[in-house]
């Protein structure tokens, strides 16, 4: 009976996990290497300014490129009040009044995210305010 026991609890043991064993950090690559080059990937993790202006030197494309949800670059950079990067998409020539399907401008972003000084500088770039 108690050899029963054993057997019915070692059937029941936890199986340790194999991956147990500590990994050595993998080595640091810029960040617009990890990310893919996707720059609203970049811009929600909060990429340095140059990073950005990488992927977009590397792939141009991506300045028009939409996100998951359907906003392009310059919706993301507002909602991120990212100022820095709103003038490096701009100075690539970039339409300030740029809708995205929703029909939200970067202006627009910035209000809902209560970016005051964002809306400013959208405002003083010439962004239509309606």
């Amino acid at each position: 009976m108690m050899a029963e026991r054993r057997a019915s609890r070692r059937s029941f043991a936890v199986p340790k996990s194999r991956g147990s064993a500590r990994r050595s950090p993998s080595p640091q690559l810029p960040l617009s290497r990890k990310l893919d080059c996707n720059i609203a990937e970049a811009l929600v993790k909060g990429a340095p300014l140059q990073d950005i202006a990488d992927i977009l030197t590397s792939s141009p494309n991506q300045a028009a490129a939409l996100d998951r949800y359907q906003r392009h670059p310059l919706e993301l950079a507002a909602i991120h009040n990212r100022q820095d990067v709103m003038e490096v998409l701009l100075q690539r020539n970039m339409n300030i009044n740029t809708k995205g399907p929703q029909g939200y401008a970067a202006i627009h972003r910035a209000c809902m995210w209560g970016h005051k000084d964002m809306v400013q500088f959208l405002l003083d770039y010439g962004a239509d305010p309606t």
